[in-house]
């Protein structure tokens, strides 16, 4: 039997392979299209989008740009695999894959940052143009050369490239930073020079030479070099010509035949000079005429040293021309003249020591010199120039000095010397440093009188000699003369002990390089107890110290600035000066006076604030000083300089002579006075008081100098807030009687201003809030010495364990209060006294309401509320209250200022009576009513996945401001939004990247939650247009009236009582179109032709077209369209449709026959 029944399915199964081979194609999807791409540019760091990228697509000619979301659209793509390719300025050019297969594929295109090494060289580039091409000799046959024009071994001959015009070449050399010189010369042209050209890195300059046309006829200046003695030639020797006529200078050098040349110089006679490494110099003469070549041949003798023996040589120019009159000067003691074989400007310098650097300087009478570091290769000849800057008729005449230090009765270099040098008019100082023993001093006026004072610790100044005349003894003064390089060596030996220490320098006035200025009080204010001393009649002085932490300073009236520089850390700034002293230190810091308006009678009070028991200073004590009628002078020790305690009032020009008043007090409340003196510097009688507050007499024109002397009688430092109540600024007027009160933490920490307008609150560490409290509400600002910064009233801010926190309070007018009063206070919650900003106060007169009209207001951002001034005749007693529908008022404290008693009520209004010129505080105490909140939640999903839209932002508004977010989220992998909210209407907006945002607005009910969900459509850039569509019965024309219809990549629609949707396309689109219980048959468009079915289903929808889409009806309950979904997710297009149910039918027929013949074998059986 079950032979027979496969011979029975056997057909059926054949049949249906035949019904599937037939119907196959029909029942998939087609895989031929066109859609639209779209896609993001983004960066691939920071995530913004970038705009103005462009977007080229494989081989495609056509360009899209990203807008300014990053965003492109490519419509009517055909589908395949495509690269594309994005540019944007400032990023790596990118390109991806793209397998494009459904209409709106989707790309994102992270771009990474074009990471830029910064360029370490720089580029000169240019051109040169010739004047005619001569016997074939084109601007490729010129040359370009390129030296260094600061001291390197440096030169390079470029090619010139011709261009199309034979005249014209161009060059083109990449170099290190650095100055350089180039030049130019062709056949038949005369050679140009650049001068110096600065090339910094990254950068391109552009030098075009210009070549002038000389008839030469074969004119031109040419020779060898050869050694005098054996014959041979000399290669690379420096050649220079000079014509003698025009002042023209022309350079090269010997090639590997000794042969040098020169095409094309100007007629004339010339001077030839030659250097080579391990030779004397030699020179030789010759004339010049056109048409005519000319021939010096020049030997050179060994100079009897070697090969290795370098050479410096090279020009100085004063304002761009050579100067004959010049010098060159070593760090070795070598000077030259700027005249060598009669060049004007050159100079040379033999057997230069080679290897590490030296310092080499040149000069010329009325130029300041200038002094380079020059390293020179062994056995090289090495070109390095001067360019000197004129300084003036006036200083025409002036000299240069220079010299260096030796250990007396040798050669031996003593470096790291400090030498003086003194004389009429004229003082300077010279550091030579801690490697050099050079030194050098400019513009020094001619005259006699000048002498040395060298000073390093250990050493003792000997003599000196000037040229190369004998030594003379130390203190011997001598003479400069005019115009001209003085040579000079200084001789010193050992005398005090290497461990001596001391610090010594010079007072100057306007500039290190002004007048020194005579009898000068200079303090040694660290250690403290050193009496002062006097600059010397050169403006010297000098203290010699032990080891350790020192600060100097010095004391003029009516200086405008007073600076230091100290040689040993090349730093300055405002006096004093501070820092430690090694042992044995020579320790050299001068001091500059730069004056202001001179001031006439007037006089200095400064001081230092000592600790008694350990001599150290101490800072931050407030010291005041004024007359017997005045404005108080205020300061703190320390102010000029922490850590040197010192104070100082400069200057003083009101009420002298005449009466005057110190005081003061510690600012840390951790020392108390014990004594101070004070006398008149210098050498004043002392006079001491046990008491702070002293009188004095102030003369006019006098220094007058205070000690003052406390102990510390505490070792736990109390914590304090304190400061004054000033008119106008800081350090005006004072204001006294006023209260200044610690409003936060709340109580009643509160105090009037005392007589010297202060205040004072000792408090334990925490957070603070204080503020002056008046009757008339005028502009105040306060301001914190320890921040440096102003700020607006109240002042916030934390003290810590042992903190005193100077805190000035300013009033920026100040106008009487008569007999006027005020009602001020703060509104804060119970838990954790947080102001309440908008809380409503209103205040009225109960006796006498029809004065006044009732008093309201709303509490500022600090919680705080003033009324006032309230001007009354007698005793008035006064309703005050307030609301708010956010807050209970749990209790009420209030009572007069400064520190009256305190009344407690449990709820608004108050009764109080309010006195003249006084003020009433209030504080009230509320609690947050509690709000009934309920939840608004839903999910969000991406059409068509369904996916849960990840990463998308939920916000909610409330309706009655939309602008204003009340919430906000970014959503999770499970798409969920949740937000807990007061009751009421709300509007929820949710938006994602690449998706159309969607709004919603809901009603939120106490105690119920309110679910809605999301759908969010893809956002696509294109050309969008409007497409409809009417639905009718095939066989009435009847309208479809409120039908529901999806269309693919679309959405969900719902037909009108005319049976039209309507939506936007961007381009032709491939849409698959489905309604519940019918089926589109017949499809048409605006010229009424009929549609045909894609292979997958789908219609060609046209942007901007109307359609009639013919439906029938096709089984209730079902859902069909002209493409069906089986259960794995293939497509049967309307053709297949037929095709499954002619397969329907046979497999029917089939198995009625199959079942047949079961039960006629089940009868056999």
């Amino acid at each position: 039997m079950a032979k027979n029944r496969f011979k029975t399915i056997l057909p059926i199964m054949l049949l249906l392979v035949f019904i599937i081979t037939a119907f196959g194609p029909m029942m998939s999807a087609g895989q031929d299209g066109i859609g639209f791409m779209v896609g993001t540019v983004y960066d691939r760091d920071e995530k913004f989008p970038i705009a103005g990228a462009a977007v080229f697509l494989g081989n495609n000619e056509s360009v899209w740009y990203t807008n300014d979301e990053g965003m492109f659209a490519i419509p009517d793509l055909e589908y395949g695999d495509y690269n594309l390719t994005v540019y944007a300025k400032g990023y790596n050019l990118t390109t991806i894959s793209v397998n494009h297969r459904s209409n709106g594929t989707q790309v994102n295109v992270p771009m990474g940052r074009e990471i830029i090494t910064p360029s370490t060289t720089g580029f000169i580039t240019g051109r040169v143009f010739l004047e005619a091409e001569i016997h074939g000799h084109d601007a490729g046959d010129a040359v370009v050369y390129v030296t260094g024009a600061v001291g390197a071994a440096f030169s390079r001959m470029l090619d010139v490239h011709v261009s199309d015009d034979p005249l014209i070449g161009s060059y083109v050399v990449e170099l290190p930073p650095g100055d350089y010189d180039l030049s130019a010369w062709a056949y038949s042209h005369h050679v140009r020079h650049s001068g110096t050209v600065s090339l910094s890195a990254g950068s391109v300059e552009h030098v075009d030479f210009h070549l002038e046309l000389v008839d030469m006829h074969n004119s031109g200046l040419a020779g060898n070099v050869t050694d005098s003695d054996s014959g041979d030639p000399i290669v690379d020797a420096v050649v220079v010509a000079y014509n003698v006529d025009e002042a023209l200078y022309y350079f090269t050098r010997s090639d590997t035949d000794g042969f040098y040349f020169f095409t094309g110089p100007w007629e004339g006679s010339y001077l030839i000079g030659v250097v080579a490494a391990g030779y004397d110099p030699g020179s030789g003469t010759g004339i010049v005429n056109w048409g005519a070549a000319t021939y010096v041949d020049i030997s050179l003798h060994l100079n009897q040293t070697s090969t290795n023996c370098s050479v410096l040589w090279g020009f100085v120019y004063g304002d761009g021309f050579p100067r004959a009159d010049g010098f060159v000067f070593t760090d070795y003691g070598l000077s030259t003249g700027t005249n060598f074989i009669g060049i004007p400007g050159m100079y040379y310098i033999p057997c230069f020591p080679s290897g590490s650097p030296h310092g080499v300087g040149a000069w010329a009478p009325g130029f300041y010199p200038v002094v380079n570091s020059v390293t020179v290769p062994s056995g090289s000849v090495v070109r390095h120039d001067f360019y000197l800057q004129g300084i003036g008729n006036i200083t025409s005449k002036w000299s240069l000095l220079v010299g260096n230090v030796f250990l007396e009765g040798t050669t031996t270099p003593l470096d790291n010397v400090d030498v003086h040098l003194d004389g009429p008019s004229f003082s300077q100082n010279y550091p030579c440093g801690p490697t050099s023993n050079f030194f050098w001093f400019a513009m020094v006026p001619p005259g006699s009188g000048y002498h040395f004072n060298p000073v390093r610790s250990g050493f003792t100044y000997v003599g000196f000699s000037i040229g190369s005349g004998p030594e003379t003894p130390a203190g011997t003064d001598f003479t400069v003369p005019s115009h001209t390089l003085v040579m000079a060596d200084i001789f010193m030996e050992r005398g005090e002990p290497n461990n001596r220490t001391m610090i010594w320098g010079y007072v100057y006035d306007g500039s290190l390089s002004g007048p020194v200025v005579p009898s000068v009080p200079v303090k040694l204010l660290l250690p403290t107890g050193v009496a002062p001393i006097l600059t010397t009649a050169t403006g010297y002085y000098s203290f010699s110290v032990s080891p350790g932490l020192h600060s100097v300073t010095i004391f003029v009236i009516g200086y405008s600035s007073i600076h230091y520089f100290d040689y040993l850390t090349g730093t300055n700034g405002p006096a004093p000066w501070m820092d430690t002293v090694a042992m044995g230190t020579s320790r050299h810091v001068d001091f500059v006076i730069k004056r202001g308006e001179p001031v006439q009678n007037c006089s200095l009070v400064a001081g230092q604030v000592i600790d008694i028991s350990t001599g150290n200073p101490v800072d931050n004590y407030e010291v005041k000083t004024y007359p017997m009628s005045g404005v108080p002078l205020v300061t703190q020790s320390g102010s000029l300089l922490p850590g040197t305690g010192l104070f100082m009032f400069n200057p003083i020009c009101c009420c002298i002579p005449g009466t005057w008043y110190i005081d003061g007090f510690d600012t840390t409340f951790t020392y108390d006075f014990e004594y101070l003196d004070y006398h008149s510097i210098p050498g004043g009688a002392s006079t001491t008081s046990s008491v702070m507050f002293t009188s004095y007499m102030l003369p006019t024109d006098t220094i007058l100098w205070f000690n003052i002397y406390v102990n510390k009688t505490q070792v736990e430092k109390n914590t304090t807030i304190w400061g004054y109540l000033y008119m106008y600024s800081v350090g005006g007027p004072v204001v006294t009687g006023e209260t200044i009160k610690v409003i936060s933490p709340p109580g009643t920490m509160e105090m009037d201003t005392d007589g010297f307008g202060m205040y004072i609150f000792h408090v334990s560490p925490g957070t603070f809030t204080i503020a002056p409290i008046l009757i008339y509400p005028v502009s105040a600002v306060s301001y914190d010495h320890l921040t440096s910064t102003y700020g607006m009233i109240p002042w916030t801010g934390t003290v810590a364990l042992g903190d005193s926190r100077h805190v000035d309070f300013v009033l920026k007018q100040y106008p009487p209060t008569r007999n006027a009063s005020a009602i001020s206070g703060i509104v804060m919650e119970l838990d954790d006294h947080t102001p309440v900003p908008g809380f409503y106060v209103k205040a009225y007169p109960q006796l006498h309401p029809g004065d006044y009209p009732s008093l309201y207001t709303y509490t500022d951002g600090m919680g705080m509320f003033h009324f006032g001034p309230l001007y009354l005749d007698l005793d008035e007693s006064w309703l005050f209250s307030g609301e708010d529908p956010l807050y209970e008022i749990d209790h009420v404290e209030y009572h007069l200022l400064p520190s009256g008693p305190v009344t407690t009520e449990t709820s608004l209004p108050l009764f109080f009576d309010l006195p003249g010129a006084s003020i009433m505080w209030v504080e009230i105490y509320v609690n947050e009513r509690q709000v009934c909140n309920s939840t608004v939640f839903g999910k969000v999903y991406k059409l068509y996945s369904y996916d849960p839209a990840s990463g998308a932002q939920a916000s909610i508004f409330d309706t009655s401001d939309p602008s204003v977010e009340v919430d906000t989220q970014t959503l999770g992998s499970d798409g969920l939004y949740t937000f807990t909210v007061p009751e009421g209407s709300y509007i929820v907006k949710v938006s994602l990247s690449g998706y159309m945002t969607e709004t919603a607005t809901v009603t939120v009910v106490c105690g119920e939650e309110t679910y809605h969900p999301f759908y969010l459509l893809p956002f696509v850039i294109g050309p969008w247009d409007d497409v409809h569509m009417k639905f009718v019965m095939n066989d009435t024309g009847e309208p479809l009236s409120g039908y529901d219809v999806d269309i693919s990549g679309m959405g969900h629609f719902k037909t009108d009582e005319n049976g039209i949707i309507s939506f936007r396309i961007p381009g032709r689109s491939n849409l698959t179109i489905s309604l519940k219980s019918f089926v589109v048959v017949i499809s048409t468009d605006d010229d009424d032709e009929e549609l045909s079915v894609n292979d997958d289903g789908s219609f060609t929808i046209e942007p901007g077209m109307n359609y009639t889409m013919k439906v029938v009806k096709f089984r209730p309950g079902s859902e069909l369209s002209n493409t069906v979904k089986s259960a794995e997710g293939t497509s049967i297009s309307t053709p297949g449709l037929i095709g499954i149910a002619a397969l329907a039918l046979l497999v029917g027929a089939a198995g009625g026959y199959f079942l047949k013949r079961r039960s006629d074998d089940m009868g056999e059986e």
